[in-house]
Parts: structure tokens; sequence; C-alpha cells
């Protein structure tokens, strides 16, 4: 599927993050996700058990990046 674009950056809801389920848990913050062809909808955060695979590899966040027409949302990673 290819990129929404949005003219404006959606603004975050605010909420209490919970406390990590057990040490050495990752927490991976909202984001957002397409919501059919026109838009976003926000996925809350969550605490995650890192992947052996991954385990030296900090997770980057998700970010909105300007472009010519407005502002895409890249996806957080591993």
């Amino acid at each position: 599927p290819g990129q929404v674009v949005v003219r404006e950056r959606p603004v975050a809801p605010v909420y209490v993050r919970p406390i990590a389920p057990s040490a050495g848990y990752v927490w991976i913050d909202g984001g957002w996700i397409r919501n059919g062809r026109n838009g976003y909808v926000y996925k809350q955060g969550y605490w995650v058990a890192p992947r052996p695979q991954y385990r030296n590899r900090p997770y980057s966040q998700g970010y909105w990046k300007q472009t010519r027409r407005g502002y895409v949302w890249v996806p957080g990673r591993w």
C-alpha cells in the first residue's frame, strides 16, 4: 500500500504509560496506522519483550516526515 499524506500532523492523545510487566521489557511508543485511504488512527503504546535477534539493536520510534505535499507517518522498527 502507498503512503497517506496529511496536511497537518495529528496530535497524539495523552495517556499514562503503564508499569513494565517485567525487567528488560521495551516500551514502544504509540503510533499511527492507516485508516482507509485518507487518514490515520492512533494506536496506543505498549510494552514488549525484546526479540533475541534484536537484543543489541535499539528500537527506532516512528515519526512524522514532512514532504512537499504534507506529512507521512514512518513506522517504528528494530
